[in-house]
């Protein structure tokens, strides 16, 4: 009598073991979605002005690091930088510096600055679908910020570097 009872608690304490073993191992290879690469965006309005943008992400597991540039064709803008970003679920948030100079407006300082080269809270997320990438912008600070979509489709480079050209159709005056 005694054996049954030793055996049913072994094989309970081993069902337990396996199921907790199951659990562990799936969350543990719970794969973050693949931003890696050269992504970005070639918009042309109708005045056939240029919006352009490049990202090159570099994964390792849920963080990210790379680098961007990103303005407009008619001396309007520009900027580039690095970047750093961890995935959190589906998104990819990020934090950037500039690599002209502080830009408080925008929470982008200047790269070589000493003491924290990244603003302090993620200015963006992206989320991926297939080849296209959407980004959310942030507004707001700690408790207030919101993000917004920003631009809509960004692709994965192809073997040239190139992005397909997504031009306007209508012009408002």
């Amino acid at each position: 009598m005694k054996w049954k009872f030793y055996m049913g608690k072994i094989l309970t304490l081993l069902a337990v073991f396996a199921g907790f073993s199951l659990l562990q191992a799936g969350t543990a290879n719970a794969k973050a979605p693949d931003f890696s690469g050269t992504r970005g965006y070639h918009n042309k309005d109708c005045l056939g002005r240029s919006y352009v943008a490049n990202f090159y992400f570099k994964q390792i597991g849920r963080k990210v690091i790379g680098d961007y540039s990103e303005g407009a064709s008619f001396g309007q803008g520009g900027e580039s930088g690095d970047l750093q970003g961890i995935i959190k679920g589906d998104k990819l948030f990020i934090k950037v510096c500039s690599n002209t100079e502080d830009n408080p407006e925008y929470n982008r300082p200047a790269c070589g600055k000493k003491g924290g080269r990244y603003g302090k809270e993620y200015i963006a997320y992206f989320t991926r679908k297939g080849n296209k990438m959407t980004r959310y912008y942030a507004t707001g600070e700690g408790l207030n910020r919101k993000y917004s979509k920003d631009v809509e489709i960004f692709y994965k480079a192809k073997k040239g570097g190139s992005f397909p050209i997504n031009v306007e159709e209508e012009c408002i005056n």
